[in-house]
C-alpha cells in the first residue's frame, strides 16, 4: 500500500512540474515591472500591429488633409483674383496632385515613425503604466497612457498620445506634413478584445498565491512520495527524471503553438502570445535541463557512495 501511495504522489508531482514552472515564470514578469516590460516591449515590432497604427493615423491625416482642401482654397484664391479659366482649370489639376502627393507623404511619414526606435520607447513606457494598473488597484491608466486594458479584457491604443509623437518626430523633417497630422478627435484604435486579458487582472493582484499554492503542492506531494518509497533515493532520482522529461516536453509543446492570424486583432493577440510563449518555454526548458544534470549528477554520486562501500559494511540503501 505505501508503494501505491508513494507512486500516486510521486506521479502527480511530476504532473504539478509543469505548472510550477508556469506559475513562477508568470509571477515573476507580474511582480517585477522591468521583467513585465521586457516581456512585452517587442510587440512594438509586431508588423500587424505598426500596420493597424500606421493605417488608424494615415486615414486621420488624410482626413484632415480633405478638410483643409488646399486645392480648393488655391482655386477660390486664383478666382477671386481673376485668373483665367486655363489657369484655373490648371491649378485644379495641379491641386488635386498636390493634395495626393500630401497624402502620400502623410502616411509615409507616420510609417516612418511607427518602425521607429521612437515608437518603441513610447510602447515601452506604456507598459510600464499598464503593469502598475494589473497590479494596483487602478481602474484605468492615466490619459497620457499609449495603451488602456479595460476590465472586460479589451486593449486600446490612444491615438491622441501616438498623434502627437509622431508629430514631434516628423517635425523637424516636414513641419508641412506635420501640420497635416491631426492631435485632436481621433478614435482611439481597439488592438485586441480576449478574456485572457481580463483575467491578468486577476491574476496580477494574486500573484503570492500564484506562485505558492503549486509550489507547496509539489512540494508536499514529492516528500510524502520519497517518504512513503521503499528506496528513497531511487524514487527522488526517478522522479527529478521524470519531471526534467514532462518540463522539457511541456516547454516544446509550448514554444510550437502557433496562432492563426486571420484578422488584424487576432495577429496582435497572437504577437503578445508569441511573448508569453517566450516567457514560459524559456524557463522550462532551463529547468528541465538544471534537473536533468542534477539527477545524473545525483546517480553517479550515488553509485560512486556504493561502490566505494565495503561489502562488509552496511550497504548505502539508493
Amino acid at each position: 500500500m505505501r508503494t501505491v501511495f508513494s507512486a500516486v504522489c510521486l506521479t502527480l508531482a511530476v504532473l504539478i512540474a509543469p505548472v510550477i514552472v508556469t506559475s513562477t515564470a508568470a509571477g515573476i514578469a507580474l511582480t517585477n515591472t522591468d521583467r513585465f516590460v521586457d516581456t512585452f516591449a517587442p510587440v512594438a515590432t509586431d508588423p500587424e500591429l505598426q500596420a493597424v497604427v500606421s493605417q488608424t493615423l494615415g486615414d486621420a491625416a488624410v482626413e484632415a488633409v480633405a478638410q483643409h482642401d488646399p486645392a480648393g482654397a488655391l482655386e477660390r484664391y486664383l478666382k477671386d483674383s481673376g485668373a483665367s479659366q486655363a489657369v484655373q482649370l490648371s491649378a485644379r489639376l495641379l491641386g488635386a496632385y498636390a493634395v495626393q502627393g500630401l497624402e502620400t507623404a502623410a502616411r509615409e511619414n507616420i510609417d516612418t515613425f511607427v518602425s521607429s526606435e521612437n515608437f518603441a520607447t513610447l510602447w515601452a513606457a506604456s507598459l510600464s503604466t499598464v503593469h502598475r494598473t494589473l497590479v494596483g488597484a487602478v481602474a484605468d491608466e492615466a490619459d497620457d497612457a499609449l495603451l488602456r486594458l479595460d476590465a472586460d479584457g479589451t486593449m486600446w491604443l490612444n491615438s491622441t498620445v501616438v498623434a502627437q509623437a509622431a508629430v514631434d518626430f516628423v517635425e523637424p523633417r516636414s513641419s508641412t506634413i506635420a501640420g497635416f497630422i491631426p492631435t485632436e478627435n481621433i478614435a482611439d484604435v481597439k488592438l485586441a478584445q480576449d478574456p485572457a486579458f481580463a483575467q491578468v487582472r486577476t491574476i496580477a493582484r494574486s500573484v503570492p498565491l500564484l506562485i505558492t499554492v503549486p509550489l507547496a503542492v509539489g512540494v508536499i506531494l514529492l516528500a510524502a512520495g520519497v517518504v512513503l518509497a521503499q528506496r528513497r533515493w531511487r524514487a527522488l532520482a526517478w522522479t527529478a527524471g521524470a519531471a526534467s522529461l514532462v518540463i522539457a516536453l511541456f516547454g516544446v509543446v509550448v514554444g510550437s503553438i502557433s496562432m492563426a492570424a486571420d484578422t488584424p486583432q487576432r495577429a496582435v493577440i497572437g504577437a503578445f502570445v508569441v511573448q508569453v510563449q517566450e516567457l514560459i518555454s524559456g524557463p522550462a526548458i532551463v529547468v528541465a535541463l538544471i534537473l536533468a544534470v542534477a539527477t545524473l549528477a545525483g546517480s553517479a554520486g550515488a553509485l560512486i557512495v556504493r561502490k566505494a562501500t565495503p561489502r562488509d559494511a552496511a550497504p548505502v540503501e539508493i
